[in-house]
């Protein structure tokens, strides 16, 4: 399946990146289990940061994320000169995981979360050309190296 991804990859262009990031984030999600390599963590974490706040809203992200692979990302974002974008993931980043959330099933989280969450949510719809175009350079970068 790599093979015909890197295939496909080749023929398209970034705005056109998500008729193939389903069978992308599956791959990736597979090898970073076995190579947990810092740009398949920041294609996974942004992939999903970007698809949860443009579905069901970017609290929902943050609620469910993996700890340790956002820490991963930000390093690799950080490293690679994404100020703009790490701002954005990071503000949303509060204790959403904390059982006193979870007791009940409101999920009562702080107004101000989720209001932080509706302005990143805009931010995300007003930036998409530019994370589907971070994502596919990503992808040319690294994922022919597979």
């Amino acid at each position: 399946m790599v093979e015909r991804l890197q295939r496909e990859l080749k023929e398209i262009k970034a705005e056109d990146l998500y008729e193939l990031e389903p069978d992308i984030f599956a791959v990736l999600t597979d090898i970073y289990e076995e190579k947990p390599e810092e740009w398949i963590a920041a294609y996974l974490t942004v992939s999903n940061w970007f698809n949860t706040s443009e579905g069901e809203g970017v609290w929902q992200f943050y609620e469910l994320m993996d700890k340790e692979m956002f820490e991963t990302a930000i390093v690799f974002l950080k490293s690679r000169g994404k100020d703009e974008l790490v701002e954005m993931m990071e503000r949303g980043n509060h204790d959403y995981q904390n059982p006193i959330y979870q007791e009940d099933e409101d999920l009562d989280y702080p107004e101000e979360w989720l209001d932080e969450s509706d302005e990143i949510d805009d931010w995300v719809t007003d930036h998409e050309d530019e994370l589907f175009q971070f994502e596919y350079d990503l992808l040319t970068e690294f994922f022919y190296d597979l």
